[in-house]
């Protein structure tokens, strides 16, 4: 059969075996598209993170994840702030960050092309306390900085950082709204979005669909931020006491005392029974759920949070990263779960106590 009577349609293969015949690269293997794990639905959030000094490897090792494989997710800011007089700590308290250690932490975040955030999230600070170290060294190191960020829980401290650092543009944290009763009080958040760049919604507000319904129709959503992974309990009524039991123990943390009195507040409140689950009536934590983050979505909201400083360890956060950020989709569970397990074991390799003669089949690095 004659070449002239195949259709055009068809291409024809050159003869490799002739020198004149022009050579051609093979067809290069399809790929997905680098954005296969993103979120459709959640499609232009803006993504504040935590985590900046206290899992500083997990926040590193996501964001250059998402640089290079779904550069379509916006990581807006990483936030965080060393232990001070200014902040507060969940658990056992941290041990002093040297400066140079912030502000190597910050760098790093700066130069993936993300924004790095101060929460300063104790709403119990004094006059006396506005000469801390700590803090005051924190925002002269950031003043110069692209784009930071500054949270706090106090209106003693934003006054003092509006006279003394005038070029940071403020923010209302959670515990801000907690600490000043501000709880479904729509005047509250209107008279705040006047004072602040943004205000983060208090936990129970955040999941009232008919609250935030309200909220939108008096001020703009993108005044607001939402923490989508509260682990506190929903309708808490102790939790201003117990920002109140932490700040104290800021202040005196050699005082056992203050630590039985936390201990005994989280008796009272039920918090050994928290769980995520939403199918828990009672006991269940003011986690949003993949439906109400949706409707807070519908209603205008793009800023979410997710928080660092209330999960116990860096594997807990960075899945907490991935099971909020990326999607959902059933269909790429796996992959999700691959990238998950691969990038936790670039955290911090797992390191066994004694080595054993399966080693060689394991891949896990040894000191």
């Amino acid at each position: 059969m004659s070449q002239s009577n195949i259709p055009t349609t068809f291409v024809l293969a050159p003869n490799l075996l002739s020198p004149s015949a022009p050579q051609t690269e093979a067809p290069r293997p399809a790929f997905p598209p680098p954005n296969f794990l993103a979120d459709e639905a959640l499609a232009d959030v803006r993504w504040s993170i935590g985590g900046a000094l206290l899992y500083d490897n997990a926040v590193i090792e996501f964001l250059k994840f998402v640089r290079s494989e779904t550069p379509a997710i916006h990581i807006r800011d990483v936030f965080g702030a060393p232990p001070a007089q200014w902040t507060l700590d969940w658990y056992a308290m941290r041990r002093l960050i040297p400066p140079g250690d912030f502000t190597a932490s910050a760098k790093k975040i700066i130069e993936l092309q993300v924004d790095f955030s101060l929460d300063f999230d104790n709403p119990f600070i004094t006059e006396d306390r506005l000469d801390d170290v700590v803090g005051n060294t924190c925002l002269r190191s950031l003043s110069t900085a692209r784009n930071a960020r500054i949270y706090v829980a106090s209106e003693i401290l934003a006054n003092y950082i509006r006279k003394q650092f005038p070029q940071f543009k403020l923010h209302a944290g959670a515990n801000k709204v907690v600490a000043e009763n501000g709880q479904g009080d729509l005047d509250y958040y209107c008279r705040s979005a006047e004072k602040f760049e943004t205000t983060v919604l208090h936990a129970n507000d955040a999941t009232d669909t008919a609250f935030l319904e309200k909220l939108v129709a008096r001020v703009p959503a993108d005044k607001f931020e939402i923490v989508v992974n509260d682990t506190c309990l929903r309708n808490c009524p102790l939790r201003r006491e117990h920002l109140d039991a932490l700040s104290k123990i800021r202040n005196a943390p050699w005082d056992a005392s203050l630590l039985q009195q936390r201990h005994a507040l989280l008796g009272r409140a039920g918090c050994e029974n928290v769980i995520a689950s939403p199918d828990n009536a009672t006991g269940r934590a003011s986690m949003l759920t993949r439906e109400e983050m949706k409707r807070a979505y519908a209603l205008g909201f793009r800023n979410f949070k997710i928080q660092a400083e209330k999960l116990r360890s860096e594997v807990a956060f960075f899945w907490e990263l991935g099971q909020r950020i990326l999607s959902d989709k059933p269909e790429l569970w796996h992959k999700k779960s691959a990238f998950i397990a691969s990038a936790v074991n670039n955290i911090h390799a797992p390191v066994p106590v004694l080595k054993s003669g399966t080693s060689a089949f394991v891949l896990r690095k040894y000191d």
